[in-house]
């Protein structure tokens, strides 16, 4: 029974998904409305999970998600479940890409129209600058950036170690720093074909104080975005 739900559902996303990047690219244009595209697959893809898969979620620490103001998210990334949530949760959210997922067609265009903040990891130095003043330019335009600091999906329960970039940007932008912990590896691995039933926990902490040194900021990431949800 879960092969066949899953089977249908991966279907139904990829319908959903690239449906909504052709038909609705128009609306990336009107700057009121831009993100209204996002949302509808946001909303699509969770009425898919909750009637064909029976996965649902459930949001801890509301109170601590920025409304009306810029902020950056360090999120947990386990599953391709996060990518389209945020858009539910977070005002205008400009993603930390790798410039590989610029090769999808179609797709590619709401990033740029969205102004995602795109990674080339192969640049060293040079990407780290960029990605500072990337993040630096679409705070002070009050949007809320979404990083994924471990660079990379883990599977649930697998600790990675935190890629320098968010603390750069940590050092030279003047934010609200939330760290994100979420278990939707549980159910939607890492490149796993099966979607198992379940409810997706995602939690929201309270902001980091600024003026941490590089070791008190990263072990507060480290342990908060892999705290144990119930």
């Amino acid at each position: 029974m879960i092969f066949i739900r899953s089977l249908i559902f991966n279907i139904y996303f990829i319908f959903v998904t690239f449906g909504v990047a052709i038909f609705l690219c128009p609306v990336l244009l009107i700057k009121p409305i831009q993100f209204y595209p996002s949302r509808i697959w946001t909303h699509l893809t969770v009425l898919g999970l909750k009637y064909i898969c029976g996965i649902t979620h459930k949001v801890e620490g509301k109170e601590n998600i920025v409304k009306n103001s810029d902020a950056l998210y360090i999120s947990k990334h386990q599953s391709a479940w996060e990518t389209f949530m945020f858009y539910a949760f977070v005002d205008k959210p400009a993603f930390v890409l790798k410039k590989e997922l610029m090769r999808i067609p179609f797709v590619n265009f709401f990033f740029i129209a969205l102004k995602m903040i795109v990674v080339d990891r192969s640049a060293g130095s040079k990407s780290l600058r960029k990605l500072v003043l990337d993040a630096k330019d679409r705070i002070q335009n009050k949007r809320q950036v979404v990083i994924f600091p471990e660079g990379t999906r883990t599977n649930h329960g697998e600790i990675a170690k935190l890629n320098p970039g968010v603390y750069s940007i940590y050092k030279e932008v003047e934010t609200r720093y939330i760290p994100v912990a979420l278990d939707s590896g549980k159910c939607w691995g890492r490149n796993a074909f099966y979607k198992k039933p379940g409810v997706i926990t995602i939690k929201f902490f309270p902001a980091l104080p600024l003026g941490l040194s590089k070791d008190e900021f990263t072990k507060q990431v480290h342990d908060l975005i892999n705290a144990k949800l119930d």
